[in-house]
């Protein structure tokens, strides 16, 4: 039990800015009761030096950055980096996010963050069959890129081709009928 206490007392301190804080405890023990007396020592609030960026080949550091909820030479906030951590899982560009704090200096009241990324693929294809009442039988085909030229700007481009397989419902194949029903082109940047 005291050890989650621990964790939950660091905590509440590292969302603070108080990376340096040490918390310990002391039980005593009577016959129907126990005394547990914490002492924590929260040191001086740490701020932020340098912000190390890693593991990004086509997505733009500034692209990264961005997303950032916070900046150098504020107090470290752990809940903040736990947003931007979301921030960017939420841009679609990474599969894995870590930030994690570095050369901490607790005497001097600063910390190094480096955040390393692994990007995802950028482009993808995606095809398909689909049958339906309205459009009958269908496919389509789509191609995709998440970040256009390291832009950030997505772009997609889809065709579908809508055919009646079989015409009023007769289910021959010496009947099959593959006109189009219907063509449509999208595209979205």
């Amino acid at each position: 039990m005291c050890i989650r206490d621990r964790y939950a007392i660091l905590r509440k301190h590292f969302e603070l800015g108080y990376l340096g804080a040490v918390a310990t405890w002391d039980a005593s023990v009577d016959s129907t009761a126990v005394d547990i007396a914490w002492s924590v020592d929260s040191q001086e609030p740490v701020r932020i030096d340098a912000i190390a960026v890693g593991g990004n080949r086509k997505v733009r550091e500034g692209l990264i950055t961005r997303e950032l909820t916070f900046e150098r030479g504020e107090f470290f906030r752990l809940g903040e980096v736990l947003e931007s951590k979301q921030n960017l899982y939420n841009t679609g560009y990474f599969t894995s996010v870590e930030i994690e704090p570095v050369d901490l200096d607790v005497r001097g009241g600063t910390v190094d963050l480096n955040l390393q990324v692994r990007e995802r693929r950028m482009g993808f294809i995606e095809t398909g069959f689909g049958v339906g009442n309205v459009q009958g039988s269908r496919v389509f085909a789509e191609w995709g890129q998440r970040n256009l030229l390291g832009s950030g700007l997505a772009l997609n481009v889809e065709s579908s081709y809508a055919f009646q397989l079989f015409p009023d419902n007769r289910f021959s194949f010496d009947e099959l009928d593959l006109r189009n029903k219907f063509l449509r082109h999208e595209g979205q940047l």
